[in-house]
């Protein structure tokens, strides 16, 4: 079963019809203010999916955007939202070194968490140091450890009824505390009036602590600023489940 394939792309941008993607990409061009009083102009978006975060950091804030992602069929579909303006390549976030250099860096949406070994975050965080300028903003989410651990993940169900679209998503979550992983079972249904159809998709999610990120940045070029709760401009705590670290290339 493949991530964010083919069949899940379809209602990607349905699934997540609620979330706030302009108010988050507001929250990420204030840290960036925030930690960074130089103007910046070139932005690389990892893990950019259909570009919704893209588009306002394209659009409002007139960032040169390059868009990153492993799923043709992603990209397929911010191409077609985000027009000419919008530079993509398909590639592994791990994988991928850029010749040309950039001063902003995002990976939003919890895309970090994808990274689920050592030699992927370190191959991942070299690999973006090369194609950074010295002294640019690196920001990313992820899940946080101890709030994890401490308010565990269970099953979800949700539903969608938009614009004639009918599914349901079931996640069943399995933890390791091990390997600090989450492994997410993604059982989908698309109801097309008397039919369904089924599909499903495993993600596995590693999560981090602040102690961890350091551990992984150390050698890489790429220095741990801070780490704060998600949307929040205080330090995280065990009651966030999501964390975001704000990073320097040095």
């Amino acid at each position: 079963m493949s991530n964010f394939g083919e069949e899940y792309s379809k209602i990607y941008d349905a699934l997540y019809g609620d979330k706030p993607y302009e108010e988050e990409a507001d929250y990420i061009q204030h840290l960036f203010e925030r930690y960074e009083k130089e103007p910046a102009l070139n932005l690389i978006d990892l893990g950019c999916g259909t570009g919704r975060h893209t588009k306002y950091f394209l659009n409002k804030y007139r960032y040169n955007v390059t868009g990153v992602d492993l799923s043709a069929e992603m990209l397929e579909v911010a191409k077609t939202n985000l027009g000419d303006k919008f530079n993509a390549i398909q590639a592994d976030i791990s994988e991928v070194k850029l010749e040309q250099l950039y001063n902003r860096a995002v990976c939003l949406f919890h895309v970090f968490s994808y990274l689920t070994t050592e030699s992927k975050i370190n191959k991942f965080l070299k690999n973006l140091r090369f194609s950074l300028e010295k002294g640019s903003l690196f920001i990313f989410d992820f899940w946080h450890g101890p709030a994890v651990l401490k308010d565990r993940p269970t099953i979800r169900v949700r539903e969608i009824d938009l614009q004639g679209l009918k599914a349901k998503r079931v996640s069943t979550p399995t933890l390791d505390e091990k390997k600090k992983t989450v492994n997410v079972n993604f059982k989908t249904t698309i109801y097309k009036g008397h039919e369904e159809e089924e599909f499903e998709e495993e993600h596995l999610m590693k999560y981090f602590s602040k102690e961890d990120l350091e551990k992984y940045m150390m050698g890489t070029g790429i220095e741990l600023i801070d780490v704060l709760g998600w949307m929040s401009d205080e330090k995280v705590t065990d009651e966030n489940w999501y964390g975001v670290a704000i990073c320097r290339a040095v």
